[in-house]
């Protein structure tokens, strides 16, 4: 697959982030589509079937960040689609979720946790990595 066809769904309820990550991911080539809230991005993940998730966790309306995993993962059709958790929740709660913690609170781990304000270059470097495309590291 080409890096112009990988379909990325950022998921923040910040407008902010979402243009700052929706600049980065598009510079780097990637196909963007933003939500800004849980039932919009399952309603986006139905009619747009993106390749990878960028999801934060705290987000109003009944459908915070772990919701949404859920029933990503309890969906047959939708249970392969990679999500990176990208949130400031550990900061913001003073808790330590990790990939492997989620799995076992959740039963299925999600392909990466990073904590917001993470550097374009992790970012990018984490994305390209889940997506297992070949493309160089951005310094």
């Amino acid at each position: 697959m080409k890096l112009g066809d990988y379909l990325i769904l950022i998921v923040d309820d910040e407008p902010n982030m979402c243009n700052i990550l929706q600049r980065i991911m598009k510079n780097e080539g990637y196909q963007v589509q933003t939500a800004s809230d849980g039932k919009t991005a399952l309603q986006l993940v139905s009619e747009k079937a993106p390749h990878l998730l960028l999801l934060d966790v705290m987000m109003p309306g009944g459908k915070d960040g772990f919701s949404v995993f859920r029933d990503l993962r309890n969906d047959p059709g939708t249970r392969s689609i990679p999500v990176v958790f990208l949130t400031a929740v550990n900061k913001a709660m003073g808790l330590s979720f990790t990939p492997e913690g989620i799995g076992r609170g959740l039963g299925s781990e999600p392909a990466a946790f990073l904590e917001k304000r993470v550097a374009p270059d992790k970012l990018l470097q984490t994305v390209a990595q889940v997506a297992g495309l070949d493309k160089p590291i951005a310094k």
